[in-house]
């Protein structure tokens, strides 16, 4: 009897969840231990374990959502081919790996995590039927409805006890049924992983690798059954199991069996039973080592046959007595030398495929390559390559290419299953492979000779504080992936950089004031000059300055200087007044949900809101935090969109009601586990996405190009600056502060009449529309995180904007800012902190498109919801960036997927070298997989904001 997400503390400690089976066990018909396993700890690669012996791979995460059925050698293997009856009933993973198997059986789904109650009874109706006539010899239950609450709603849950009662209720029923029957029986209870304090697991804390091993039988009485518990590893389960069903131990096992479980068996029999899993384990680890005989573990196993070989001899020859007491000797010995063996094999037991590895960090390498060149071109350049000259490149690439791969393919290389055999499946990713490689080769070849090189000292010396601490922030994030505590406690570096960058721009705000102050009372602002950020200005000509503005704003990301910034005091004091607010929201932020490694059990905000006796104050706070987004935001829509936004508040509130997480006086009228709420928020949220894409032209059935046309032109302030002031820098600076005025002060008649969108209704009403998203999927206690993001985007743009920070800066911070509400939603990097409750609102069974969608769209919420931050700033600024912006756009999704790929290629080239290290499954593995999966979102992201970007440039 597997119970999914068992940990040992819900067994034995504090919490006394099991009085039957403690009752059971203090009368000596029980006896139980605490077992421990290796990450990942899911579900997949924990069934692999229990029945293979083996340590799975990390691979098995992935794998662990599209289970298909295993090859491996394993105890219901045997049985199947001995053909003993098996029966089958719960998680229909088991049905997956093994189908076909079982006589008789039900599976459950095991993603749909909504789900607490009839998951567990869809198993135990079967019970009665097969308990009273057991025509099996193993039965196989597996009950997934703790793991449920425990993602849904943490380990701390009213809903944990009864739960874990219906469990010790369910095992009594087992218990009493087995007192029956003729044949000797045994239960076994165990888990096949733990829980964290969050309510997922995945990871390597304690909570996860610990869970209790219970071993229950009417048949046998165990004089020691309430001694101190012993520590096993959880593969140990599988050789014990081989023993009590009497088949062969599965040829991969490296667990050692649990001889305190072999009741009723002799000292001597346990000697042969050991004796035979050792010869198993041997056999293992001579495939790993050739010269396994100068090893002094193997040495050691060699005293010890020796040792038994005598006593096996001594039978006919010693008194019986003396033979079985020496036979007790053996024991302790041969458990060491297995012991020994276990953990030897397990560390060298993954195998790595060299070459597909160094040539996925060649492909990682030169496409940062690719990226890097790509920035340094000149402008206006077109080079001419006569076919010759191509022709001579191409053999020579290929051939370079192509010799390579046969030298490491053969004897003298190093033989790769995936990229050096004949199968359908190796051509067709060496095809492409060799296509990526040679394309990029091609490239480099053509385009490094035209690289403007001292663009980039130019670009090095002549940045303000602010785009040097971005610019120096980015690197030193990425110089901590190589440490396993940086990448353990990854959320650290993000609050610190978040917090200075607020500062850096304070400062920024205020030198600039000063600077500008100064030039109005030095009678200096209307001549014709350019101010360096130190303090140092060269008058110009008139001609001279505009041809400068021009060139500055053509090529962004050469040496510019500052523009003023023309902004009055109480202005100065707004801004000062927003930053100095973050900052404050920040600090709560970082106490709100306790993340990483080393503090992860630390009590924080978020913990003393979940507890069940804080559901009123836990209700009050969410309540506070919707009003705050409704009213907020509501202001600077339309009408219809405000009503939408208001009413799906609503609903999202009413949702959580329903799921039992808030307090409401009645709640009687709500649908079961809220999915009617649920799907009712669903359709608001896409009312205010609609309406806050239809202008006018959707009316007039306008062409999706002529929307985003008139989308701009609607949004833009033209009518604040007159055309033949465009190029005065005066000017441009009061367009800005006026365009801040009108967008961030003014009351909701500055955002045009009812019959048109402003850019900034149509963006705000999109973010809106993603913000109740958030709080419909989110936990809970989430949901203040949530308002204290809205309340800092909205802060943060008219800041920005007034710095006149560049473009590729903006999208920098706004990465930053993305990645820290990753950490502040209780985010880490490892894989228990993955919210799987949210990949099932509102849904009434698993479909994997949507839950998969769901999830994604909640973990990197932050990401998305920065990423349309950055694009609201493109579009309030882009009039004034006319010159520039179609550079600047591209020179801002290059610097960032510069980024990505140097973290990428660096972290990838960093865990291949440290492969064998000890934290290769516990930190480097997930952090490899988070890596993944947020560049692909951050690039789709980036993909269609140029996307549109561009559309909007080539209509305008």
């Amino acid at each position: 009897m597997i119970i999914d997400a068992l940990r040992s503390d819900f067994a034995f400690g504090e919490y006394n969840f099991f009085p039957n089976v403690l009752a059971l066990m203090k009368k000596g018909h029980g006896i139980h231990f605490r077992a421990e396993m290796q990450p990942p700890t899911v579900t997949l690669p924990r069934i692999k374990a229990l029945v293979t012996g083996s340590s799975p791979s990390f691979a098995d995460v992935v794998l662990n959502f599209a289970a298909t059925a295993m090859e491996e050698d394993s105890v219901i293997m045997q049985l199947k081919k001995e053909k003993r009856p098996m029966v089958f009933f719960g998680d229909d993973t088991w049905l997956k790996l093994f189908p076909g198997y079982f006589e008789r059986s039900d599976g459950t789904t095991s993603f749909f995590v909504a789900d607490f109650t009839e998951v567990d009874l869809n198993v135990t109706r079967h019970l009665q039927k097969e308990l009273t006539n057991p025509e099996w010899e193993l039965m196989i239950l597996h009950y997934l409805g703790l793991d449920h609450i425990g993602h849904t709603t943490g380990p701390n849950s009213p809903l944990v006890q009864p739960k874990l009662k219906e469990m010790d209720d369910i095992i009594l029923q087992i218990y009493s049924a087995m007192k029956h029957w003729n044949e000797s029986s045994i239960l076994i209870v165990c888990g096949d992983h733990g829980m964290s304090d969050q309510g997922g697991h995945g990871g390597g804390s304690v909570a996860e690798i610990s869970v209790p091993l219970i071993f229950l039988s009417p048949h046998y009485f165990h004089k020691n059954a309430s001694q101190e518990i012993e520590l096993i590893s959880q593969i140990d389960l599988c050789p014990t199991l081989s023993v009590l069903l009497g088949v062969p131990i599965p040829k991969n096992n490296l667990g050692k069996v649990i001889l305190e479980a072999l009741l009723g068996y002799t000292e001597c029999q346990k000697v042969l039973i050991l004796i035979n899993n050792a010869k198993q384990v041997i056999e293992l680890y001579k495939n790993y080592w050739t010269d396994y005989e100068k090893d002094s573990t193997y040495r050691l196993f060699m005293m010890a046959e020796e040792k038994y070989h005598s006593w096996w001899d001594s039978q006919n020859v010693s008194d019986s007595e003396y033979w079985e007491e020496n036979c007790s000797s053996l024991l302790p010995l041969l458990s060491e030398c297995l012991t020994f063996f276990s953990l030897k094999i397990q560390s060298h037991s993954t195998q790595y495929d060299d070459y597909s590895i160094a040539v996925s960090m060649t492909l990682l390498w030169m496409l940062f390559l690719v990226l890097a060149v790509s920035m340094l071109q000149k402008d206006n350049l077109i080079q001419k390559v006569t076919f010759s000259t191509l022709a001579s490149q191409i053999v020579v690439i290929l051939g370079s290419v192509l010799l390579s791969h046969i030298i490491m393919c053969t004897a003298g290389g190093v033989p790769s299953e995936l990229m050096c055999q004949t199968t359908f499946l190796s051509v067709g990713v060496q095809i492409i492979v060799g296509l990526i490689l040679f394309l990029c080769l091609l490239y480099l070849l053509n385009k490094v000779p035209n690289c403007e090189w001292s663009s980039v000292v130019k670009w090095i010396k002549c940045r303000t504080v602010i785009e040097v601490f971005l610019a120096a922030g980015t690197c030193l994030h990425i110089v901590t992936y190589l440490s396993s505590s940086y990448i353990e406690e990854e959320h650290q570096t993000f609050y610190f950089l978040t917090i200075g960058v607020h500062i850096v721009l304070s400062l920024q705000l205020i030198l600039s004031y000063l600077h500008t102050s100064s030039l109005h009372n030095e009678g200096n602002i209307e001549s014709n000059s350019t101010l360096a950020f130190n303090g140092r200005h060269s008058p110009k000509s008139h001609d001279q300055n505009s041809h400068h503005l021009n060139t500055r704003t053509a090529q962004p990301f050469h040496c510019a200087h500052n523009s003023t910034n023309c902004c009055s005091a109480k202005d100065l004091f707004v801004l000062l007044a927003y930053v100095f607010v973050i900052l404050s929201m920040l600090r709560v932020l970082r106490r709100w949900n306790q993340t990483g490694n080393k503090w992860l059990d630390n009590p924080d905000i978020g913990d003393w809101l979940v507890l069940p006796e804080n559901k009123l104050y836990l209700s009050l706070c969410v309540a506070f935090s919707l009003i705050v987004i409704g009213v907020t935001r509501g202001h600077q829509m339309k009408s219809i969109q405000s009503m939408f936004l208001n009413l799906s508040l609503t609903t999202i509130y009413l949702y959580h009601v329903a799921t039992g997480k808030l307090f409401a006086p009645k709640s009687t009228f709500l649908s079961v586990r809220g999915i009617i709420e649920a799907r009712a928020t669903f359709f608001l949220i896409g009312a205010i996405f609609i309406s806050s894409l239809m202008p006018s032209a959707v009316y007039n059935l306008e062409t999706p190009k002529k929307i985003i046309s008139t989308i701009v032109q609607e949004g833009t302030a033209d009518n604040l600056v007159s055309g033949q002031s465009d190029k005065s820098l005066v000017y441009k600076n009061k367009f800005r502060n006026t365009l801040i005025q009108k967008i961030f002060f003014g009351p909701r008649k500055h955002f045009g009449s009812e019959s048109s969108l402003t850019v900034h209704q149509r963006l705000n009403g999109i973010f809106s529309s993603f913000l109740s998203y958030m709080c419909l999927v989110g936990r809970p206690h989430n949901i203040p995180v949530v308002a204290m993001l809205s309340l800092m985007e909205q802060m943060i743009i008219p800041v920005l904007i007034n710095v006149s920070l560049k473009l590729p800066y903006v999208l920098l911070y706004c990465h930053w800012m993305g990645q820290a509400f990753f950490f502040f939603q209780g985010n880490s990097n490892s894989l228990s902190t993955v919210d799987l409750a949210a990949g099932y609102t509102g849904l009434n069974e698993f479909i994997p498109v949507l839950t998969g969608t769901h999830i994604c769209l909640s973990t990197y919420s932050g990401t998305i919801l920065w990423s349309l931050t950055f694009f609201k700033i493109f579009c309030l600024t882009y009039k004034e960036r006319k010159y520039s912006i179609s550079k600047a756009m591209e020179i801002s999704g290059t610097l960032l997927l510069l980024n990505l790929s140097l973290r990428t290629s660096l972290y990838t080239l960093l865990i291949a070298l440290q492969r064998h290290h000890l934290f290769i499954w516990t930190v480097f593995s997930p952090k490899l997989l988070y890596e993944c999966v947020y560049t692909f979102v951050a690039s789709l992201l980036l993909l269609l904001t140029m996307i549109v970007s561009k559309c909007m440039m080539t209509e305008v």
